[in-house]
């Protein structure tokens, strides 16, 4: 029997967006990253979080502005709720 995945954190889908505008793909990313496109998968659907240098390192190849991490990465921060508050609303707890 297989065990379903529960989302603990936030879909990041301005970060989504942005990998398409710039016309990257989660494979190439997850590369230089150096984790599976899997694991990368299950960062940006908010079954696990990305690290300080995954972030520093998404930030650098996608040209992500430092005022703008908030968008991308803590979208939560932007709508002035905790992420515990917000994710409530989500239903994502």
């Amino acid at each position: 029997m297989t065990k379903k995945k529960q989302q603990k954190y936030l879909e990041l889908s301005a970060l989504k967006g942005l990998i398409r505008e710039k016309k990257s793909s989660y494979d190439k990313l997850s590369t230089e990253l150096g984790i599976t496109t899997n694991n990368f998968c299950d960062k940006i659907n908010g079954f696990q979080l990305f690290d300080v240098k995954e972030v520093d390192t998404l930030s650098d190849l996608l040209d992500i502005k430092q005022t703008e991490l908030n968008r991308y990465f803590f979208p939560h921060k932007l709508s002035g709720s905790t992420l515990k508050e917000y994710l409530s609303k989500k239903k994502v707890v």
